[in-house]
């Protein structure tokens, strides 16, 4: 498991490699749902390759989808049963984890 380096409760663009190929997540928060979302994005060219993702706490995000891209999840790294900020604890106590076997 790889954990994703993000910035702390904001909105933000991550490109990250997956074989030969760099995918841009483009993450955004809904304050309606109080939830993250993301588009994903073919780096070079731009292209949508799936919009409207919801990022759900310890639920594969990539299942069910067929992208061949293993697995992501948002993991609670304090897991204590303490409660959390959605928003503000993204890329803090929540983080993007993978699983990937390139």
């Amino acid at each position: 498991m790889e954990y994703i380096k993000t910035s702390i409760g904001i909105e933000q663009n991550l490109i990250i490699n997956y074989d030969n190929t760099k995918l841009n997540f483009k993450i955004r928060f809904n304050d309606y749902f109080n939830e993250w979302f993301f588009d994903l994005y073919e780096f070079a060219t731009d292209t949508l390759i799936l919009a409207g993702i919801k990022i759900k706490l310890t639920y594969d995000i990539f299942k069910g989808l067929g992208l061949n891209l293993g697995e992501l999840y948002l993991i609670d790294t304090i897991n204590d049963g303490s409660d959390y900020n959605i928003k503000t604890d993204f890329g803090n106590r929540l983080k993007l984890a993978r699983v990937y076997n390139a």
